[in-house]
């Protein structure tokens, strides 16, 4: 089943409004529907099962933040890769004070350097702060291998990426926690 809403353009707004909440709140949850039954709105598609609808639903902000701080892991060497962005901020809420926390930023001619908001994140949570200085000589020395491991082509952020996961493992880090995707799934 298409993971898209595509209501009729008649539709009216009243009937663009009453979107069922559990199909919804799948959606947010899964970023897919899991079952090939659910109703998005009154007579768009079969009704969502029984089964289903005994999930609890996502009600308030405080919901979010309870399952984020559920899944959210707190053993020792836990890590966190921050930016200054919303979606590692909130995990630095999440993660026990002292979780180190590591931050990319490019050495180049007009970058956007995140790491002074990310090191007051980590500052405000009391976690150790630290910059991952990333610069087109750290592409040309890692690309090669990187492709050959990987076997296909890079995105760009793989290079800072593996360099911020080999930072964190040589100070103790075994699980990288990443907060990615807040922006575009809300």
């Amino acid at each position: 089943m298409s993971s898209t809403l595509a209501l009729p353009t008649t539709a009216t707004r009243a009937e663009r409004t009453t979107l069922d909440n559990a199909c919804m709140s799948y959606y947010l949850e899964l970023r897919h529907l899991p079952f090939d039954d659910l109703e998005w709105a009154p007579g768009v598609g079969p009704a969502l099962p029984s089964s289903a609808r005994s999930r609890t639903l996502v009600t308030s902000s405080d919901d979010i933040l309870d399952a984020l701080a559920e899944a959210t892991p707190r053993h020792s060497g836990v890590g966190l890769l921050l930016s200054g962005g919303i979606d590692s901020a909130f995990l630095a809420a999440l993660v026990p004070p002292g979780t180190p926390c590591f931050t990319i930023a490019f050495d180049a001619p007009g970058a956007i350097d995140e790491s002074m908001a990310a090191a007051a994140f980590a500052e405000r949570w009391g976690h150790p702060h630290h910059t991952v200085r990333v610069c087109w000589p750290d592409y040309l020395a890692h690309t090669a291998d990187l492709m050959r491991t990987k076997q296909a082509p890079l995105h760009a952020i793989e290079v800072p990426l593996y360099l911020a996961a080999h930072q964190a493992r040589a100070a103790g880090v075994t699980t990288l926690v990443v907060g990615n995707g807040a922006d575009s799934t809300f």
